[in-house]
């Protein structure tokens, strides 16, 4: 109670001074805390105290902030907002960036929803990853046989000597046909190969007279 009378001067201490420095046990205060609670019946009013319940409402941790710094923040919009003590790890789990909170989720049980160990544990935690350099995952000079071959620049289409390309150029190419030949098809090429072949007897000779 002197540190709080200590710190007040001005109307502050006007409104202390009756209870404070009271003869009677009756009216003096029983607590620190009594005393703030007094002060604040007098300088904060309703709508402050809404103003400041809203701001805690809306604060939430920066992407990029420590731990350590917005746990400062936190407890000073906390006790401006009247937030309940038993209430702080509930918001404080709700308020820090998932980058911080989703490795985390599975020390939350053995918190037994304390905000000490939480505020320990977290800032611990964040130190760390924050002290860990980081290490590049991948070489920029290296690359897959996939980006060789996305990279790889398309073969030149090969032309002829007046300049054309061979994709345009059908070169001639022989028929073979499926069909045996025959005499019915081809008579005058039977008969010429009939010609070169030698005499085979009496049939031969009937052979080549009926071709003929």
């Amino acid at each position: 109670m002197a540190l709080v009378w200590g710190h007040t001067s001005g109307l502050a201490k006007e409104y202390l001074e009756p209870q404070y420095l009271s003869d009677s046990d009756y009216h003096w205060f029983q607590d620190a805390e009594e005393m703030i609670d007094l002060l604040k019946s007098f300088f904060i009013s309703g709508n402050e105290q809404a103003e400041s319940r809203s701001a805690f409402h809306r604060l939430q941790m920066e992407k990029g902030e420590t731990f350590t710094s917005f746990k400062a923040k936190f407890l000073s919009a906390a006790i401006k907002g009247t937030v309940a003590k038993l209430e702080w790890s509930f918001y404080l789990w709700e308020k820090i960036t998932p980058l911080l909170r989703v490795p985390n989720l599975g020390f939350r049980r053995s918190w037994k929803d304390e905000f000490a160990p939480m505020v320990e544990h977290l800032t611990a935690f964040d130190m760390e990853r924050r002290n860990t350099p980081v290490t590049a995952t991948s070489d920029s000079s290296k690359t897959t046989p996939h980006r060789q071959l996305a990279d790889k620049k398309p073969d030149p289409i090969p032309t002829r000597s007046g300049g054309q390309p061979l994709e345009q150029y059908r070169p001639h190419t022989m028929v073979s046909r499926t069909e045996p030949w025959s005499g019915a098809s081809c008579p005058f090429l039977l008969s010429s190969w009939m010609a070169e072949q030698p005499p085979r007897g009496e049939r031969a000779c009937e052979e080549y007279a009926g071709c003929a």
